[in-house]
């Protein structure tokens, strides 16, 4: 089976993990997967992958400029590459991406498979995008959602929010959860394992709990109550580590804020790719986002057995259905109580790993298995 997924360029985070994950597991089952991107995809991806390059005129990747640019391209190129591979196949990961490969889909029809990471329209109200620009992207995704032959959703919740969106229900709807990654082995240790052993030996006590957060940080990844929890557990005299793991336009922000809390104990070391190698050295993970899916840090964290705290959204309320491991993303009073109670009160900490474990038994799937089998047996 021939297939063409497309997908503008690499970006560091779960979404394109995901993607990649996918895309091996299809060749791995012997079918023929075509990536068209402007950018070659990187080493992880399986070299079986019969990478394309969008031809683009200009090198930035961003702005108003860009998008509009291969909006425009984009949707015609494919087209062309559609007409030379034949695909019994299109795989979008994403609604705009639904949308752009329309135009091939109906010079060469074949099912097209939706696969729904987040809610775009949600996140582009939380970051205060310019309503014109919101407008058309909303257009594009409910053409993209609609127009797809199968919409395949992360949760049950993202799905009654995608069909309020569209107003109507879902083509052919499914819900896939993400599973719990598979488990790195680990030749030797990294270099970030050991530049963060040494950090945290040198200054700080070796009684001191770690609590990890990372992302790629924009405003809807809300750092900001994370550091604002810090600083009330620091003035209470409570000694912890925070670790913050990621990029983003709006990590020299978080860094001032960090100075001007005062906080003492936080350490901003920047992307590391393979997160899961800190795990050793951390207590517990904490996702503060306004919106997420299902966030891939989160479950490496819980494959590994590192307890979590995630804010209490209603995509994330279905998945970690534990009372212990939500809190109030827009309350720091509620954040910086539940790390207060997993520092200070056993009892609560043991019935936050116990809850996390469940979790993970329910999260512990084939889902490469899952995901190829709705692509190759979606109906024309």
């Amino acid at each position: 089976m021939r297939i063409i997924s497309v997908y503008y360029t690499h970006k560091p985070g779960g979404f394109c993990k995901r993607l990649y994950r996918l895309s091996n597991a299809l060749v791995q089952r012997k079918h023929e997967v075509h990536y068209l991107s402007l950018d070659p995809p990187p080493a992880i991806v399986s070299r079986e992958v019969r990478y394309s390059r969008i031809p683009f005129p200009i090198k930035k990747r961003s702005g108003i400029i860009f998008w509009s640019i291969f909006s425009a391209w984009a949707p015609l190129w494919i087209m062309y590459k559609a007409i030379c591979i034949r695909p019994d196949r299109y795989l979008a990961f994403g609604a705009y991406y639904s949308a752009i490969m329309q135009l091939a889909k109906l010079v060469r029809p074949a099912p097209l498979i939706l696969f729904v990471r987040s809610l775009v329209f949600k996140i582009d109200r939380i970051s205060g995008k310019p309503r014109p620009i919101r407008w058309i992207s909303e257009r594009l995704e409910k053409y993209g959602i609609l127009s797809a032959n199968r919409v395949i959703s992360l949760t049950n919740t993202m799905q009654s929010a995608l069909e309020e969106f569209v107003g109507r229900s879902l083509p052919h709807p499914g819900v896939l959860y993400n599973d719990l990654p598979p488990l790195r082995e680990r030749s030797k240790l990294s270099p970030e394992f050991d530049s963060l052993r040494a950090t945290l030996k040198q200054k700080y006590a070796e009684e001191d709990i770690v609590v990890l957060t990372s992302g790629v940080f924009t405003k809807r990844k809300n750092l900001t109550i994370l550091l604002e929890a810090f600083h009330l557990l620091q003035s209470k005299g409570v000694s912890a580590v925070l670790i913050v793991c990621g990029s983003g336009k709006l990590l020299d922000k978080y860094k001032e804020e960090a100075k001007e809390l005062g906080l003492t104990q936080i350490e901003f070391i920047g992307w590391c790719d393979f997160l899961e190698e800190l795990f050793p050295l951390v207590d517990l993970v904490v996702h503060p986002s306004l919106h997420e899916g299902i966030a891939n840090s989160i479950l490496e964290a819980i494959a590994y057995d590192v307890p979590v705290l995630v804010a209490d959204t209603p995509e994330q309320r279905e998945v970690f259905d534990v009372a212990e491991a939500l809190f109030d993303p827009t309350s720091v009073d509620d954040l910086a109580t539940k790390l207060y109670r997993f520092i200070e009160d056993q009892s609560f900490r043991s019935k936050l790993e116990d809850g996390i474990r469940r979790v993970g038994v329910k999260l512990d799937f084939d889902w490469e298995q899952a995901a190829s089998d709705l692509i190759v047996q979606a109906d024309s």
